[in-house]
């Protein structure tokens, strides 16, 4: 670290987040220490000036960590808010919405394109001069033409859209299905599954949360207009307005907002929060290396299973007959050669169905299986596809090899 910034005191119970005074201007940053990172997403969010995205001062690669000095916000973030009994009005709850709208506006605006992919209730802040905050990019990526998927599925499951799963590369689109769960917890206080807002507040929900991506706002523009019709309306727009702001948000965003969205976003790991509402330093995507630089810059859970992940009807359906399938034909074939060995044939079903298994997990990506293979989680396209055709004989081997010692061993102790 430079020797300008002061160590004051540590942030929370984290080690690695710290209030420092810039002995220079006696400004006050917050420090962060990152193991992993996404050093390009930092760069480029350092050179963005907008008043609700915290600026990023100064950045340092040194023995394969990422130090960060960044703007320090003075506030509370929404989780915290909530947590202590703190409610929101449909008029407060539209203006925070729309606020993070423009932070995201100026993120999607960049090319290529910038993913906050965790958005949520304690990412999003609320300084003491009323100013929201989005904070925390660690998760964050920036989106690729040409991906299927992301190389690495990261975000917070009660927010993260089913493309986070594994479907489809995160967009824009990712990042306002998550809007729209906030925005019912800001209304309902609850999640979407357990109770979505009512009127045309819940409309416009219903649309953010599509299964679905196309059936979304296709930028926060839209978004955006559909919030303003209910703004205006006031209270009057719980039933009625927004039906009319969800025709009309497929239209091209005004040059209006066009040149305010130019000008906000002019050059210039998932995380978790740390006491007074700043944001941590944990998770993030690719290291490399670099020396100082700029100046004026989860809950996690258990995943659904593949098959059930989307929630559509159809889908679930053909993945219980797929699973059916998988296990009745693991545990009914017949091998000539097992012929009259009942423990070799056992063996060899399971190893079947094992085999089975295993090739859904890494093809559907479950449980970032593909992203903790060296080729699988390559950028080009062609390295993946070798690397799905090579792992699976390579994992069959090394089942078979498996197969064969346990066998081996049983038989020495049952003496068979």
């Amino acid at each position: 670290m430079p020797d300008q910034y002061q160590e004051i005191a540590p942030i929370g119970k984290y080690k690695n987040i710290w209030l420092v005074l810039d002995r220079d201007t006696g400004k006050i940053y917050v420090r962060k220490c990152l193991e992993t990172f996404n050093q390009e997403v930092y760069e480029r969010i350092a050179r963005l000036r907008n008043i609700h995205i915290p600026g990023i001062v100064a950045w340092k690669v040194e023995e394969g960590r990422f130090w960060l000095i960044e703007e320090y916000v003075n506030g509370e973030t929404l989780e915290e808010r909530i947590s202590r009994g703190g409610s929101f009005t449909l008029e407060e709850a539209v203006g925070i919405v729309r606020q993070v709208c423009e932070a995201l506006a100026c993120l999607h605006s960049q090319e290529p394109p910038v993913i906050h992919r965790d958005v949520k209730l304690s990412n999003i802040m609320i300084s003491r001069d009323g100013v929201v905050k989005l904070i925390d990019y660690n998760a964050a990526r920036l989106y690729e033409k040409g991906l299927n998927h992301d190389t690495r599925l990261i975000g917070t499951e009660a927010y993260a859209a089913p493309e986070q799963f594994g479907f489809a590369q995160t967009d824009a689109r990712t990042d306002i299905y998550a809007l729209g769960v906030v925005f019912n917890y800001l209304l309902t206080g609850e999640h979407i599954k357990d109770r979505m807002a009512e009127g045309d507040c819940g409309a416009v929900i219903r649309k953010c949360t599509q299964m679905d991506p196309k059936q979304r706002y296709q930028s926060v523009s839209e978004l955006d207009q559909a919030l303003q019709v209910l703004q205006m309306n006031g209270s009057a727009g719980v039933r009625a307005g927004a039906k009319d702001a969800a025709d009309t948000t497929k239209t091209a965003v005004t040059a209006e907002t066009t040149e305010s969205i130019r000008a906000r976003s002019a050059p210039a790991p998932r995380a978790e929060k740390g006491a007074g509402g700043h944001s941590t330093g944990r998770s993030g995507a690719d290291r490399s290396e670099t020396g100082w630089s700029g100046k004026d810059s989860s809950g996690s859970g258990i995943w659904p299973i593949p098959g059930f992940r989307s929630g559509v009807w159809w889908k679930k359906l053909l993945a219980v007959a797929g699973y059916l399938f998988i296990f009745y034909l693991s545990l009914t074939i017949e091998l000539e050669m097992d012929a009259g060995q009942p423990l070799a044939l056992w063996s060899d079903r399971i190893l079947v169905l094992i085999s089975l298994l295993f090739t859904v997990a890494v093809y559907t990506d479950y449980h970032d299986a593909a992203a903790k293979m060296p080729l699988l989680r390559n950028k080009k396209g062609w390295i993946r596809w070798l690397g799905y055709c090579v792992v699976w004989p390579f994992t069959l081997g090394i089942l078979i090899a498996i197969k064969v010692i346990a066998v081996s061993l049983v038989r020495d102790v049952l003496k068979i």
